[in-house]
């Protein structure tokens, strides 16, 4: 083919009509014409005239009077929106006059965009009453918009992301606003590119945990043989199963899932995962009856499988489930484990964070959107309980102050409703059931009270400054509030005159809202025991610490005996592992605490409390293989044991020097829980003269002195 033929088909491809050989022109010109194609209609290019009607009726094609407003948008009551397109110079002045505006909210978004992180580590309050701010919600892909008084509007949106007032895009909406008055069409703002896979960026926060496919998700689910006990076990078993798992919706997703679980999402397979490792944990721990195939299922491999889905599925993006997922694998987590885990914190820090990303801090009745279902509403209620519930339960354990802030949450506790009582498909919530029923909805209504209380005593307690002794009173005052006004059949009772028809459950749920008072008592008052004793100011404080220590070592005691065989809750004695240690040790360091302060105790009260703290010694001897804690609050126990009972029992007890070895190591113990921070101000102080009795030639007794930096000898 030569090369004139090849020269005509590309013109050809092009759209061109080639022109013959004409040597004598073409050498000169170099040019080809263009012709349109015969194939195309010819594009008729029109004049743009100018528009003297208004936008309304130039779009409704109707005539206009060119009045401003138009007489046809008076009648149809658009005044407002009647508008005429602006000629080019009044365009161009109208701009001159905005630009400045324009280019001053541009400054700012920059500004904040650089600003970023200081913006995001400031802990500065947010006021309801701000007239200026705004704040925006999404969920299932659609952006909620709030405004200064807490109302809402959607928007579509790619992520379901909340971002409150204090963020970079919030700034965006004004330009918008500026650009839409501007009366021009802008060009579309493309969308971010989907950023690259962070697994491996996210996966540390689940140890080594390996990215897991779908396909082998579905192929790792143990057959229907095994997970429908297990999963018929996790529901009926009210105490351990979360609540934000409707019995009914998981059920009809479940058989969905086993129909076709290629379209199911890995999210929802960790859900299922994380709620048969419960639901194994607790036929372990239960002895109940199962399956052979379903009672020697490994709670650990299947929490471990429900881990790598969700590093698969990039749990740090914001997608349905997400949170749900994250909550029940941590809770998962905190069944298998007798010690308080820090890193559980943590990880539930992070799930807290990314629930108030996706808006679980803000209650859905303060959203205009349609999107989230009354059914959704209620779910996410439960799931935020459970984030506050174990934010200030290890913050208190760990000393730490709790993450969520009660001012910039008003997220309302779940209703007193059971799962058969609403659905997915219920336009509507329900009333409340009555207080009559003891349920575990209900047990979560009040303790969502509860914790929020107890919050604010954490806070108090861990304050940088020494609170005043009257905040003190009002934080007593409102927890005495919510413990007197708890429903009757949540309050607690001994357990002789229980009725034999309470579950086990409803039994947990007394103990631990009264625990919840009783520490909260020791916290707010400890300070007292020894603080000013001849001040009569605070004689009612020293009371109520003592009152409420004595009563955390008499529950113990109670529990730990209805747990063995032949008791009340022996079938059930995986409950009471699920109580924090912290809480009794807490009650028996005050008891010690009192013994050594209180000169004017009586004997028999004397007497009691030492038998008290002996029992608790007892209790914790037969769980000292169970966890480091228990073993190090076992030693700290027993010495403090041995200096309350008198000068007798430390010449007989700490004449060999193996005592004080053991001694310096309970004190010197990197534990959790350090024996300084358990102890107030003055407890390591004993009469140095019998001491040195007994510990003048101790290698052990030196070592504690030489390293006393970390001791408050002083106070």
């Amino acid at each position: 083919m030569d090369s004139n033929a090849v020269e005509g088909r590309k013109q050809t491809d092009l759209g061109l009509t080639p022109q013959p050989n004409m040597t004598g022109i073409a050498d000169f010109t170099n040019i080809f014409r263009a012709y349109p194609n015969p194939n195309t209609a010819r594009k008729v290019i029109k004049r743009p005239r100018q528009a003297f009607s208004c936008t309304a009726c130039r779009t409704r094609k109707l005539k206009c009077d060119r009045e401003r407003p138009c007489g046809i948008c008076i009648a149809r009551g658009d005044d407002e929106k009647c508008r005429y397109a602006s000629t080019p110079k009044q365009q161009k002045e109208s701009r001159l006059g905005v630009q400045g505006q324009l280019q001053r909210l541009e400054e700012m978004v920059s500004k904040l965009v650089q600003d970023g992180s200081a913006v995001a580590n400031s802990n500065t309050a947010i006021t309801p009453d701000d007239s200026t701010s705004s704040s925006n919600m999404s969920t299932n892909g659609t952006q909620l918009t709030l405004d200064s008084e807490g109302r809402g509007s959607a928007e579509p949106g790619p992520r379901s992301v909340y971002t409150g007032a204090t963020h970079w895009t919030t700034v965006l909406d004004g330009i918008r606003d500026i650009q839409d008055w501007l009366d021009f069409e802008p060009e579309p703002i493309p969308s971010a590119p989907n950023p690259p896979s962070s697994g491996g960026l996210y996966g540390f926060i689940f140890g080594d945990l390996e990215p897991l496919k779908v396909e082998e998700a579905i192929e790792a689910i143990p057959p229907r043989s095994v997970t429908d006990p297990l999963l018929q076990l996790y529901f009926s078993s009210k105490f351990a199963s979360p609540t934000f798992l409707h019995e009914g919706k998981f059920h009809r997703d479940y058989e969905r899932f086993r129909t076709d679980p290629a379209r199911t999402s890995l999210f929802w397979i960790s859900l299922l995962y994380s709620a048969l490792s419960i639901a194994a944990l607790a036929a372990h721990g239960s002895r109940h009856y199962l399956t052979k195939q379903s009672y020697n299922i490994d709670p650990a491999a299947l929490r471990k499988k429900a881990g790598q889905c969700l590093v698969t599925a990039e749990y740090h993006e914001a997608q349905q489930y997400t949170i749900e997922s994250l909550v029940l694998y941590c809770l998962a987590g905190f069944y298998a484990t007798s010690e308080a885990d820090s890193s559980l914190w943590s990880l539930f820090g992070l799930v807290t964070r990314q629930a108030q990303r996706m808006g679980y801090h803000r209650d859905p009745s303060h959203l205009k959107s349609n999107d989230i279902t009354p059914f959704e509403a209620e779910m996410r209620r439960r799931v935020w309980f459970y984030l506050e519930t174990f934010d200030v339960l290890f913050s208190f354990h760990l000393g730490l102050p709790p993450i969520i802030h009660e001012g910039v949450c008003d997220t309302t506790p779940p209703s007193h409703l059971l799962d058969e009582d609403f659905d997915e498909h219920s336009e509507v919530l329900p009333e409340p059931r009555s207080d009559v029923e003891p349920t575990h909805m209900l047990y979560q209504y009040y303790k969502s009270a509860y914790m929020r209380a107890f919050r604010k005593v954490v806070r108090h307690a861990l304050a940088a400054g020494k609170p005043s002794f009257e905040e003190t009173i009002l934080l007593t005052n409102e927890m005495e509030d919510f413990h007197n006004g708890l429903a009757e059949s949540l309050k607690i009772r001994p357990l002789q005159v229980t009725h034999f028809t309470d579950p086990p459950s409803t039994i947990m749920h007394r103990l631990m809202l009264e625990m919840c008072y009783l520490k909260s008592m020791c916290v707010l008052h400890r300070t007292y025991l020894n603080f000013e004793k001849r001040n009569p100011k605070y004689d009612r404080s020293r009371e109520i610490c003592r009152a409420a220590a004595i009563r955390i070592l008499e529950l113990q005691s109670e529990y730990h005996r209805e747990s063995q065989p032949g008791g009340r809750l022996h079938e059930s004695s995986w409950m009471m592992s699920s109580l924090n240690h912290d809480d009794f040790l807490l009650g028996a360091m005050i008891v010690c605490l009192d013994l050594r302060e209180n000169e004017s105790m009586s004997v028999t009260d004397r007497a009691r409390k030492i038998e008290a703290l002996e029992i608790s010694h007892d209790i914790w001897s037969e769980r000292k293989d169970r966890s480091m804690d228990v073993q190090h609050a076992l030693k700290v126990l027993g010495l403090i044991l041995k200096s309350v009972k008198g000068h007798e029992n430390w010449h007989l007890g700490m004449q060999d020097s193996e005592v004080a070895v053991m001694a310096s190591s309970a004190l010197l113990a990197g534990s959790s829980m350090q024996f300084e921070s358990l102890l107030m101000p003055g407890t390591v102080q004993c009469d140095m003269e019998d001491l040195s009795l007994a510990l003048i030639d101790s290698e052990g007794f030196d070592e504690l002195l030489n390293d006393s930096a970390n001791i408050d000898w002083v106070s």
